[in-house]
């Protein structure tokens, strides 16, 4: 059992491991410490008798250290266990062996580095695990690389897990990354994969994204969209969408400045790895994460996955860049300083489908509409760079009508390289007949249609038969 699966488990389910184990005053542990206290006791092979007092670990800065105190067990360990404990058998509780963690590296100045949990949205935090310079340097490990390994607990003195060995590198064995090819050397290759989103009948912002708006394999998306038109919605769609058609498919969605109960739906109802910082964040945060998911994207696809990044939004992180970028006599209303579009054009321009296999498809919202003169001159810089621009509509909102896409407005550029010939036309005569329309009226009307068929093939044959 590794440390994940322990923290899988139920509270009440760690306490009846722990009192399995002997351990007292469990009760006063937090569910960290808890389960590294576990780990720790078992590793160390201590087997103890319920009525047997155990010499504790003091526990100090989230992590443990071996201690002489003793702690009174009375009262702790019950001469008959309680009924929820009575199908517990901890002979049975495969503790042995190493612990097997997974995190994305971020290297230090000083040359040592950290892997950062996904459970804490790849923040630093006291599960991180030490990475030393040697395996750094022995592995050719980068930042952003996502690595396996078996952990060891904190000896005295130490505060961290300390990595010992690597077991993968980016999914794959530390062999084949004796030399691999960095991500700007990679030959990228023209889009002609299509990602397809639609899933169930119900879900009509996928199947409408694949008529009118498809994306492919290394494709650059933005999702123009006001305050409140649903964009958030709209991404968690896609991504569930690409979990579901495309298991494969690595998603990724960063979003930054973003309140927490946004962030903790975006978790329930995608499959996606989500890094977050929240609304109120410094600046530097936004940053200095969007610039370990990037780094950590690029080296999946080194690695040769296929990866899609979400981004929500774009226009806060350059946002971010802008206020670090600006001096502190400067203003921060309304001006932007002449580095400010550096790194996030970068990332926005990195999208690409490799030629030896592996992609990176990058997904970000911009924000518009709010009458807001610095968030148009963002935009601005963006408009025009991108293969799939998704239209969000104010007034489509305005009257709930979701997905609130304009589909006027809505495009991708080179969608034959995508759609099949035929689907193709029937979608361009569809787009001209919706172009004579009110867009309130246009797209009710499209989802209606939709909602009468059971899939986009069964929506097509139908139109086609009447052109």
């Amino acid at each position: 059992m590794n440390i994940a699966t322990l923290q899988e488990k139920r509270t009440a389910e760690l306490h009846s491991i722990a009192r399995g184990l002997g351990i007292a005053n469990f009760a006063e542990l937090s569910r960290p410490d808890l389960i590294y206290c576990i780990l720790e006791t078992y590793a160390e092979g201590v087997t103890v008798e319920h009525s047997a007092e155990v010499d504790l670990h003091v526990l100090t800065n989230g992590r443990s250290q071996r201690g002489g105190e003793d702690f009174d067990t009375v009262g702790l360990i019950e001469s008959q266990p309680p009924a929820y404990m009575l199908d517990f058998d901890p002979k049975k509780v495969a503790l042995t062996g190493m612990i097997h963690k997974t995190g994305v590296l971020e290297v230090l100045p000083d040359g040592y580095g950290f892997l950062r949990s996904a459970d804490y949205r790849y923040h630093p935090s006291a599960d991180d695990i030490y990475v030393s310079p040697s395996q750094i340097k022995r592995f050719s490990l980068q930042v952003g690389d996502v690595v396996k390994g078996e952990i060891r607990p904190p000896r005295e003195g130490q505060r961290f897990f300390a990595l010992i060995h690597v077991d993968a590198i980016n999914g794959r064995s530390p062999e084949s990354f004796s030399e691999r090819k960095g991500f700007d050397f990679l030959a990228p290759t023209s889009v002609s994969q299509l990602f397809r989103l639609e899933t169930t009948s119900e879900a009509i912002a996928p199947r409408i994204l694949d008529l009118f708006c498809p994306i492919g394999k290394g494709h650059r998306g933005l999702i123009v969209a006001p305050p409140e038109s649903g964009t958030t919605k709209l991404l968690q769609q896609i991504a569930q969408s690409l979990s579901t058609n495309h298991p494969n498919v690595r998603v990724l969605a960063l979003l930054i400045n973003e309140r927490s109960d946004d962030i903790m739906a975006f978790e329930q109802h995608t499959n996606a790895d989500v890094v977050a910082t929240l609304f109120g964040d410094a600046p530097d945060r936004h940053v200095h994460l969007a610039g370990l998911i990037f780094e950590a994207a690029k080296r999946l696809v080194e690695a040769g996955h296929d990866v899609v990044l979400l981004i929500d939004s774009m226009t806060e992180l350059v946002r971010g860049y802008n206020t670090l970028s600006l001096d502190e006599s400067s203003p921060p209303n309304n001006v932007l300083d002449t580095g400010t579009f550096n790194l996030p054009k970068a990332l926005f321009g990195s999208a690409k489908a490799v030629e030896d296999g592996g992609s990176l498809t990058v997904i970000a919202s911009m924000q518009v509409g709010a009458g807001n003169d610095l968030d148009e001159k963002i935009y601005a810089e963006f408009k025009g760079v991108s293969n799939t621009t998704i239209v969000l509509s104010a007034e489509l909102a305005s009257h709930h009508i979701f997905p609130a896409i304009d589909i006027k407005q809505s495009h991708t550029r080179e969608e034959e390289a995508l759609i099949q010939p035929d689907h193709l036309d029937v979608a361009r005569t569809l787009r001209r007949q919706l172009l004579e329309q009110e867009p309130k009226e246009a797209m009710l009307g499209m989802v209606n249609q939709l909602k009468a068929t059971k899939s986009n093939a069964e929506f097509l044959a139908q139109h086609s038969s009447r052109t």
